[in-house]
């Protein structure tokens, strides 16, 4: 890089460019003396400790740096071109991957002369996952080159075949020419010349290469590719070619297709029926004769005009979405209402579909449909009065042939069998005959007399299974030739079987239910059950029937209910859900939850009573409620606190904290709840990465299920308090964090015990060592002294001959 190109860098605000860069850069000359190196590459330095970090002005080639990187030789071979990669340094982090630490080498070249160069150090962290991949070989590209086109060759500068290969190699050519001094143009004599300007312009190019294999003639598409390296003697050129002879095919099939369409026009201008065809925008490219005749415009007059707007079919939006229901379904058919300049408003049917293999022409074929939908108008006036009897009509009707299969049946009866008509028609009436209740064999209406149109009860099975009973009255429809078929007039008399059934059922209900049914009118019981009669102490429904409702509730229940009573008496129908106290012989205290209603039967007003006890959930309550008071107690007078996060994807939200939170943080509860990240905003900076850690930990553990940990934290009032942290979390199934539970206690009066302790142990020690050096000095000056004393001892005990005055005399010695 030369001096007029720094200064063109430099004015450009390169230098800042650099200079901000993630990584580090230095940038040297032709002598590989630094002229410019950024901030970033003196941070690596001192972070992955590498010494002799260069400087402007230094020479790189004797660089200590250099030398201790190992890249001196690659950093020579800059200068012919040659740019270098390496790993010079691997780092494990904190969290299991690893940081490898680059140095990359880039040569600069103007003209093919070497300018100077950079050189770069950057750091990218590798994952286990990462750093086991293995490179792609040289084999592996070739693979995928071979599998991927039909033929290529890369060659050099002069266009000698380097290397060859592809899915058609081996059947095209019996001797691999790599290495031969063979021309790729020598290959291809018949685009000799288009392949050796290719060779000779080496840029981006497509060729068309006509190829004869076997009397076979193939026609491929090559694309030429330089790859020129910073040196161009070492460029390279790749050719790859594509099989495009269906292509090709293809094209000359349009060709002879637009010639069969001009053939098409003469046919269609002397159609009956008008033909249009519309580009994409809507615009009206073809006309035709019966067109002008239909719409009563000449093709001067709409050509190249949007047809929609010319024509009243429709706006450019609804255009829009015919042409996306044309794509869907290949066809689009739709009714138009035109006003023709002569005959005045007609009906034109239009059908709207692609010209073949060609998405951006639309055909439309119209055609006048005026006078069918004048005659269907009038058929269809007719048919809907006979058919609004049939379908409006709540008695199902059908048509039965004399093989009794069913020929029609009107909505009713569809909806009510749950069948639809393609289902239903073409059935035998007889397959829809519940063969539990009666003998469909003997159910024949072709046996029938031709005046006998008795009622029968028929049980029908609906397509789900259920059962149905219909009241059926079949009359046959008579000709000269006899019975043609039959019509059937059913009615569903289910609800009145099912009532019958349901009244069995009440009573079988009413008889073996376990909860207590009473009915009440006036305030007087008429009918009960015996497990109500079990609940108020008697021994069967009977003994209640006559007995005063309220005669049954405790006196201190009496005047709610008698307030529940009257609402179910002025409010019909209606119901309610209240408790009481059962008033028993006993006096044993019963409590009863019951569901009441009430309806009008007559003149008079029924109330059902649908009761329960509930005794023991009473007094499961009571207890539950008495050991949440006990709980909120405890929590509320510990010094402690306690706290709850739940947890939802990544995010965790505080649902409580305990009143004590205020006594160690100086927060409120409010305050915790209000602000999620208050928990760890007041965490002490010397702490909060050490507390991140141990909360991460937890969390990617799907086995840990609890933790404990101390830290300290800032007071609302700015000074430090110890925290123990207690947490247990509990885990989805798959081991994800759902609910976080913690116990906060205030340990700094046992912090600074701990450290009063170690001082005052301190202090114990440093006694303890002057205790034993005294000893160790009274020890030493009194040995002798003693020594003498325990030998004149001996002497007197021992020596029997002594004299008195020897002995004296030893005394005084002592």
């Amino acid at each position: 890089m030369t001096k007029t190109d720094n200064n063109k860098y430099e004015n450009a605000g390169f230098d800042v460019l650099l200079e901000n860069l993630p990584a580090g850069i230095a940038v040297f000359n032709q002598n590989f003396k630094i002229w410019f190196i950024n901030g970033v590459f003196n941070q690596m330095g001192v972070i992955y400790d590498f010494d002799d970090i260069p400087a402007n002005g230094d020479y790189l080639s004797g660089s200590g740096f250099i030398r201790r990187c190992g890249v001196k030789d690659e950093l020579a071979l800059l200068a012919d071109g040659h740019p270098f990669e390496k790993i010079i340094k691997r780092i494990n982090a904190l969290d299991g991957s690893k940081i490898n630490v680059l140095l990359k080498g880039i040569p600069f070249f103007q003209e093919d002369k070497f300018t100077g160069g950079m050189i770069l150090i950057e750091d990218i962290r590798i994952t286990d996952k990462e750093e086991k991949l293995k490179p792609i070989s040289s084999a592996e590209y070739a693979n995928v080159l071979n599998n991927h086109h039909d033929l290529f060759f890369i060659t050099d500068r002069e266009g000698i075949i380097l290397y060859a290969g592809g899915k058609y190699f081996k059947e095209f050519f019996k001797e691999n020419p790599s290495g031969t001094e063979l021309k790729i143009s020598q290959t291809f004599p018949s685009a000799v010349e288009d392949i050796d300007n290719a060779v000779k312009r080496a840029i981006n190019t497509t060729l068309t290469i006509h190829f004869t294999n076997k009397e076979s003639e193939y026609i491929f598409k090559c694309a030429v590719e330089p790859v020129n390296h910073q040196r161009k003697k070492n460029s390279l050129l790749f050719f790859f070619l594509t099989d495009a002879t269906e292509q090709s095919q293809a094209d000359d099939f349009k060709e002879k297709e637009f010639e069969e369409l001009k053939r098409y026009q003469v046919i269609t201008e002397t159609a009956t029926d008008a033909v249009f065809a519309i580009n994409t925008k809507g615009e009206i490219v073809f006309w035709n004769k019966a067109s002008e005749n239909l719409f009563g415009y000449s093709k001067s007059q709409i050509f190249g005009k949007f047809f929609g707007r010319i024509l009243n079919f429709f706006d450019d939006e609804y255009f829009e979405s015919v042409k996306l229901e044309l794509l869907r379904e290949g066809i689009w058919k739709s009714h138009f209402n035109v006003v023709n300049k002569k005959r005045g408003k007609e009906i034109v049917g239009a059908r709207f579909t692609h010209l073949k293999d060609d998405k951006s022409t639309i055909i439309v074929l119209c055609s006048n449909e005026t006078e069918r939908y004048s005659i269907e108008k009038q058929l269809k006036q007719s048919e809907e009065k006979f058919r609004n009897i049939v379908t409006q009509t709540n008695e199902f009707i059908c048509n039965i042939s004399t093989e009794n299969i069913i020929e029609y049946a009107n909505p009713i009866f569809l909806e009510t069998l749950g069948y639809t008509e393609n289902e239903l028609i073409g059935l035998d009436f007889r397959t829809l005959i519940d063969k539990n209740e009666t003998d469909a064999a003997s159910f024949n209406l072709s046996e029938r007399n031709d005046s006998d149109s008795n009622v029968i009860e028929v049980p029908v099975l609906k397509k789900d299974g259920r059962r149905i009973y219909l009241l059926a009255k079949f009359s046959p429809v008579i000709d000269d030739e006899g019975i043609k078929y039959f019509n059937g007039f059913l009615t569903d008399i289910t609800a009145v079987k099912e009532t019958e059934k349901e009244l069995l059922i009440f009573q079988r209900v009413f008889e073996t239910s376990k909860d207590g049914i009473a009915i009440e009118s006036g305030g007087k019981i008429h009918s009960a059950n015996n497990a109500l009669a079990e609940i108020f102490g008697f021994k069967s429904g009977a003994e209640l029937e006559g007995k005063m409702f309220l005669d049954l509730v405790c006196d201190a229940d009496i005047p709610a209910i008698e307030d529940h009573l009257n609402f179910l008496q002025k409010n019909i129908p209606s119901s309610e859900r209240f408790e009481f106290t059962v008033k028993r012989d006993d006096n044993l205290k019963y409590f009863v939850d019951v569901s009441a209603s009430s309806f009008a039967s007559g003149n008079s007003i029924l109330k059902v009573f649908s009761m329960r006890d509930v005794t023991e959930r009473k007094r499961s309550q009571q207890a539950l409620k008495d050991s949440e008071q006990r709980y909120r107690n405890l929590t509320e007078n510990i010094d402690d606190f306690i706290y709850k996060f739940e947890r939802s994807g990544n995010v965790s939200r505080p649902v409580f904290y305990t009143a004590s939170v205020e006594k160690i943080t100086g927060f409120s509860q409010v305050e915790f709840l209000s602000d999620s990240k208050l928990f760890f905003r007041i965490i002490h900076p010397d702490d909060l990465p050490f507390v991140k850690r141990k909360i991460r930990i937890l969390m990617r553990n799907r086995i840990q299920l609890s933790e404990e940990f101390e830290f300290k934290i800032i007071h609302k009032y700015g000074n430090s308090v110890w925290v123990r942290n207690k947490v247990n979390v509990v885990r989805s199934p798959n081991g994800e964090v759902e609910t976080i539970y913690g116990l906060i206690s205030d340990i700094t009066l046992r912090k600074k015990t701990e450290e009063e302790l170690k001082n005052t142990s301190g202090n114990l020690v440093k006694l303890n060592e002057t205790k034993d050096r005294f000893i160790s000095i009274i020890s030493h000056d009194l040995r002798t002294p003693f020594s003498s004393i325990l030998g004149f001892t001996d002497l007197l005990l021992n020596d029997n001959e002594l004299s008195d005055e020897e002995k004296n005399q030893y005394v005084r010695f002592i």
